[in-house]
């Protein structure tokens, strides 16, 4: 299901008094992501249980090297680097409606529908980022482009961002989608004065030097053990009463951040998080001609 219709679907739900476990990215634009932080609100309040599915958080690895960083192995962190590479997605030509875009992953190519490469599959690796960082981006800058042959939506194919974090901390963000026999990977370094460390979806998570080196491990079958996990921690939120809903922050600042490394770089400026939640743009799709 493309996300563009997350947050109208979220909404409803809990305001139908439903639970919540929902897919990543959470919306595609900022009244998107403004809809599901009030929703999460929302369910807390009314005592529902809404659970964002990123897989990353829930391996042992990582959340040992998540550990640690926060206990100062690296010491003040200095710098993170993200890297979101994959083949791409088919992008067959359009017809009459919308409805060949719905399927198959075609809409990731569709920046209203899929929120963009960046947005939709690097934000697995700039969700550890933001993890580590404790929060969302406060301004960003950098480029992008389309170069796959015979496009027919407008997602950018590769893009390189900078982001400031509060603090003083950057991120470096490169992610490409295409069919050039580059090996997939979705990985976060992080480096600070003491030690460096990596927190990823296919690699090997680990601490490198430092007072709390972690020799760490792979990460493995982290799609299916992921949302296994997240499946658990849901129905255990869900029996045991837990209405704190932590993902839905995190899932916001995450995707409001990939949001604006998009904007940025599309507009080939440095934009700041404020400039963008004042723009508040909405993304439009045309639903003419489908039938329900």
């Amino acid at each position: 299901m493309p996300p563009y219709f997350f947050p109208e679907q979220a909404k409803a739900a809990v305001e139908a008094g439903c639970h919540v476990y929902m897919a990543k990215p959470v919306a595609v634009d900022v009244p998107g992501c403004l809809t599901i932080e009030a929703a999460g609100k929302l369910a807390t309040a009314k005592q529902r249980v809404f659970l964002v599915d990123y897989q990353v958080p829930t391996d042992p690895h990582n959340i040992e090297v998540h550990k640690r960083i926060r206990e100062g192995a690296l010491g003040p962190l200095a710098q993170m680097a993200t890297y979101g590479f994959s083949n791409g997605f088919p992008d067959p030509p359009r017809t009459k409606t919308l409805e060949s875009r719905l399927r198959g992953l075609v809409w990731v190519n569709d920046i209203a529908l899929g929120g963009d490469h960046v947005v939709n599959y690097d934000i697995h690796a700039i969700d550890a980022a933001v993890w580590v960082a404790g929060g969302r981006a406060t301004a960003a800058a950098g480029a992008s482009r389309i170069c796959r042959p015979n496009p027919h939506g407008d997602a950018r194919d590769v893009c390189s961002v900078v982001c400031e974090f509060p603090d003083g901390l950057v991120l470096h963000h490169f992610g490409q989608g295409l069919r050039n026999n580059t090996t997939g990977r979705l990985d976060c370094e992080v480096y600070g004065p003491a030690a460096n460390a990596q927190i990823s979806y296919w690699g090997k998570a680990f601490v490198r030097g430092g007072p709390k080196h972690y020799g760490g491990g792979q990460v493995a079958s982290l799609y299916q053990a992921g949302a296994q996990r997240n499946i658990a921690a849901f129905h255990d939120a869900i029996i045991q009463g837990r209405f704190d809903n932590p993902t839905v922050r995190r899932a916001v600042d995450g995707a409001l951040t990939c949001i604006l490394g998009r904007e940025a770089a599309a507009r080939h400026v440095r934009l700041t998080m404020d400039e963008l939640l004042e723009e508040n743009k909405r993304l439009e799709v045309d639903l003419t001609g489908l039938k329900t």
